[in-house]
């Protein structure tokens, strides 16, 4: 058994997903997680849980990660936030830390 480890995915897919958390449990963590889409869940999520990180897709089709950083920031809960994305560039990676995010 891992550590355990509280994760809140902000993802629409289920394959993205499930790579990043094989991974996470492969380092040796005991991964259990939640996965929003939208801000209402993720709102709902962050005042009604606990977690030890949020990891962020960077575009999706209703929700994006500036949003999503933003929201964390105004429900005043302190969380490291990853984006994980194949999509963006340096400059955008290097904007989102500037704005807040922990790592990319």
């Amino acid at each position: 058994m891992g550590k355990p480890l509280r994760l809140l995915f902000v993802e629409d897919s289920e394959d993205d997903l499930a790579l990043v958390r094989r991974e996470i449990v492969r380092a040796g963590y005991d991964v259990t997680h939640t996965r929003v889409e939208t801000a209402s869940e993720m709102r709902q999520a962050l005042l009604h849980s606990r977690w030890d990180v949020v990891i962020s897709d960077f575009a999706m089709p209703n929700f994006s990660m500036p949003e999503a950083l933003q929201l964390l920031h105004s429900t005043g809960v302190d969380l490291p936030f990853i984006i994980v994305s194949g999509a963006i560039g340096e400059e955008t990676a290097v904007a989102a830390l500037k704005s807040g995010a922990h790592d990319f």
